[in-house]
C-alpha cells in the first residue's frame, strides 16, 4: 500500500479553498484528474463521480464517493478502478493568514500491478505534491 501524507498553506480563507475543492468540476483546473458528476444534488456524503486520471501517458478511469463532507473543515473520498483502490482524506485549518490543507493519501494495488508498487510509490507522491503546489498556484494567483 501507498500512503503519502502532505499539506499546503494558501494566502485565501478556509471557506474560499475548501468550496473550491469541494466542486468538482474543478479537480481538473489542479489535479491529474478530470472529473464527472454521476449523482444529483448539492456535493455531501454519498455523492458519487467518475474521474479520468493521465498517469505516465495513460488513461486511468475510477469512480469515487464522498464519504465525509464537513463544510470548512474535512472532506474525504474513497474510489477504485482498473486494479486500485483509494482514499483521499483532506483536513482544512485556518493559519490566520489563510488555510493549511492537511491531505493523507493511500492506493491499494491489486494483481498485476501491485509487483509495481516500489517504483510506483515515489511517481504517486510527486505528482500528489505537485497537485496541492498547482493548487496553491492556482487560488493564490
Amino acid at each position: 500500500m501507498i500512503r503519502i501524507e502532505t499539506s499546503v498553506e494558501i494566502s485565501k480563507p478556509v471557506s474560499q479553498v475548501f468550496a473550491f475543492i469541494a466542486d468538482l468540476k474543478n479537480s481538473g483546473k489542479w489535479s491529474t484528474m478530470a472529473t464527472t458528476r454521476i449523482s444529483d444534488g448539492p456535493v455531501g456524503v454519498g455523492t458519487t463521480f467518475s474521474s479520468v486520471a493521465r498517469s505516465e501517458g495513460k488513461d486511468r478511469k475510477s469512480e469515487w464517493q464522498v464519504t465525509t463532507f464537513e463544510r470548512d473543515k474535512k472532506l474525504a473520498f474513497v474510489g477504485s478502478g482498473e486494479g486500485m483502490a483509494y482514499t483521499a482524506d483532506m483536513n482544512f485549518e485556518s493559519t490566520g493568514g489563510g488555510t493549511r490543507v492537511n491531505y493523507k493519501f493511500t492506493l491499494q494495488l491489486s494483481g498485476f500491478i501491485k509487483l509495481l508498487e516500489p517504483l510506483l510509490a515515489g511517481q504517486v507522491r510527486k505528482e500528489e505534491e505537485g497537485e496541492l503546489k498547482k493548487l496553491k498556484q492556482l487560488l493564490e494567483a
